[in-house]
């Protein structure tokens, strides 16, 4: 405020010098085009060829902020009840009903995944940035794994002290399974409905009706090792087409 008193717009009829009252000067002179007139000793610097990567958990935390943006006061209040539930109830209702429905909660949050640019027009803004690939689409995903394990957290502690280490195991491999899935998703659709619709399908097919080849979450009675692998590779090609997807992007 106290800078704004001697800003004068570049108008050099407001100028006040040390003498008095500014004196009387032609538009031509101003000091508006002087910088407008072509001066041959003036050079920007180049820009460098390579910038460190720097600030990722600065990402982090901005991508994980814009995903729980907007979200309503009972959707916390949904959350908040599940983990609960997750941590005091009985075992075999923990795996096979509550982590489903704890895992259902966030899918609104997950389907923005990789579509976000596409959806809000900011992919010239967000592609444009220094290392976008190598460092915005992963601080995507781990906001997102993030949000998976923080909603599922009361199962996998109410897990651990039963000491029921394949459904730990399984667990682990669903809270990578769905952030690689939406992120694909999102990458590859530009919106949120592919991942809404087979994400649904597949977890009232598999985890919901304990169905273990579909079971990506470890919701079956007795969860299968083999399964987690599979899945586990899967998250892994996800995550590669979802790579390729926003290299594609690039190029276009």
């Amino acid at each position: 405020m106290l800078a704004a008193c001697w800003f004068d717009r570049f108008d050099p009829a407001c100028e006040w010098r040390l003498g008095g009252r500014p004196e009387a000067q032609p538009v031509r002179h101003s000091r508006l085009d002087a910088v407008l007139t072509w001066n041959p000793a003036f050079r920007l610097p180049s820009l460098p060829v390579s910038l460190p990567i720097g600030g990722f958990g600065t990402v982090v935390l901005a991508e994980l902020r814009l995903m729980v943006k907007g979200q309503p006061w009972w959707w916390y209040l949904v959350a908040a009840w599940l983990l609960v539930d997750g941590l005091s109830g009985p075992l075999g209702e923990v795996r096979r009903v509550t982590l489903p429905f704890t895992w259902l909660c966030p899918i609104l949050v997950w389907s923005a995944m990789g579509a976000r640019e596409e959806r809000h027009g900011t992919s010239e803004l967000v592609f444009s940035s220094p290392h976008a690939l190598v460092l915005q689409l992963p601080a995507v995903w781990l906001a997102g794994l993030m949000v998976t394990v923080a909603a599922g957290s009361g199962v996998a502690l109410r897990l651990l002290a039963a000491h029921e280490w394949y459904g730990i195991i399984a667990w682990g491999v669903g809270a990578l399974f769905i952030p690689s899935l939406a992120l694909a998703c999102g990458v590859w659709s530009g919106g949120t409905r592919c991942f809404e619709a087979l994400y649904l399908v597949l977890w009232y097919i598999g985890p919901r009706s304990n169905l273990p080849p579909l079971d990506f979450m470890g919701a079956s009675t007795l969860p299968s090792v083999r399964y987690a692998i599979l899945y586990l590779i899967l998250a892994a090609a996800l995550c590669a087409a979802a790579f390729a997807g926003r290299a594609r992007q690039f190029r276009r």
